[in-house]
């Protein structure tokens, strides 16, 4: 064989490898099926739009995850602190637990979540709300989001993770 036919052999034969291999390393990075199967899930409760549900989180028996069904049937999930079987709102940066209430939840009408213990002054209510999409309220004093449960709904469960990997 001449020489330039084995070189372009060569070379076509070095870019197919090339290309099997990108395909068999970007089949690599998704996660096994086992992995899909073991992730974290919770039930979702039957919620109609404008009711709100606590459901222990699978993730740590120091939170709770709150389905709240928006009023145009979204589902929102979001991670909320327990302490001593009591909900608690996080620090400024959610890191840790600050403020405890008995009725931490949304409130449909006026399109806020809080806490709307009695004992729960006005002046501290400013400070811990946020809006149904979990924005804060009070971006003044540098309060955080909530923060999201990422994850998807499959067959009555939501399931920690982004869909299909």
């Amino acid at each position: 064989m001449k020489r330039p036919v084995l070189i372009r052999t060569a070379i076509a034969l070095f870019v197919l490898g090339m290309i099997g291999l990108g395909g068999l390393f970007a089949a690599s990075l998704s996660p096994s099926e086992k992995a899909l199967s073991e992730r974290a899930r919770g039930r979702i409760p039957d919620l109609k739009p404008g009711q709100f549900a606590y459901v222990k989180s699978p993730q740590g028996d120091s939170e709770d995850w709150m389905f709240v069904r928006r009023l145009n049937g979204e589902l929102n999930v979001w991670h909320i602190p327990t302490k001593n079987g009591r909900h608690v709102m996080g620090d400024m940066h959610w890191w840790s637990a600050d403020a405890p209430c008995n009725n931490f939840g949304p409130r449909f009408e006026a399109g806020v979540i809080n806490c709307a213990d009695e004992e729960f002054s006005d002046e501290r209510r400013k400070h811990y709300s946020w809006t149904l999409d979990g924005k804060s309220l009070d971006v003044r004093q540098g309060y955080r989001d909530m923060i999201p449960v990422i994850g998807f709904e499959e067959t009555g469960a939501y399931v920690v993770g982004k869909k299909g990997g």
